[in-house]
């Protein structure tokens, strides 16, 4: 599986925002380090420091959406070819106002919150990711049946990812592939969710993939 390397993460909660940079950061046993971009000037700055960081370094670029069109053409290419120890983590009010080729190249966090009713119907964050992937296939169906609306669905697929990345790094050498599987089966759910594909069907396929390894 390869790794992720860029984050949009989007929403309007600011303090909510943070806190999901820093789990990503943290997820990547990276150092989350604020960076300002808004004109051409700022990406060439970052370029040379992206040449100089040799720790593994998350750049947490704050209001993507305000950059200049011209400055994003030019940090288009960075995303493209990142250094092995550098992750992007950027930030939007709204992903309609990101150039579509920096979003097409970053998985999109959406954050948001939660009320105690929304999340009781799947509760994935009380119950942990082990009890939800250790259940019976029909567990699984008969839980995730209450998950009718995208938003839903795509909410559940990034607390499943994000709890899998905590998973995968205190993993044992025995348990490795199989969370990095089950890792790589929900990003793959989550990206076709977040392009318009069948709720029902993408978690039917999500259920029915996991429970073949």
């Amino acid at each position: 599986m390869k790794d992720m390397h860029a984050y949009i993460i989007v929403g309007k909660d600011e303090e909510l925002i943070k806190d999901k940079a820093r789990s990503l950061a943290e997820s990547h046993l990276a150092k989350l380090t604020p960076f300002n971009l808004e004109k051409i000037a700022d990406v060439k700055e970052l370029s040379k420091l992206t040449r100089l960081t040799l720790s593994k370094t998350a750049f947490f670029i704050e209001h993507v959406d305000e950059a200049t069109t011209d400055a994003l053409n030019a940090f288009l290419k960075q995303l493209e070819e990142p250094g092995e120890n550098i992750i992007y983590i950027l930030t939007a009010r709204s992903e309609e106002k990101v150039l579509p080729t920096i979003v097409s190249r970053c998985q999109i966090v959406k954050v948001q919150r939660i009320v105690a009713s929304s999340m009781s119907k799947f509760k994935v964050q009380s119950e942990g990711t082990n009890e939800f992937l250790n259940t019976s296939i029909g567990e699984q169906f008969t839980k995730l049946d209450k998950v009718k609306k995208r938003e839903e669905a795509i909410e559940f697929m990034q607390y499943l990812i994000e709890e899998l990345h905590q998973e995968l790094i205190s993993s044992t050498k025995n348990d490795l592939l199989c969370v990095t599987t089950y890792l790589s089966l929900a990003q793959q759910t989550l990206t076709a969710l977040l392009k318009n594909g069948n709720v029902t069907s993408q978690l039917t396929r999500f259920v029915v993939a996991v429970n073949r390894e």
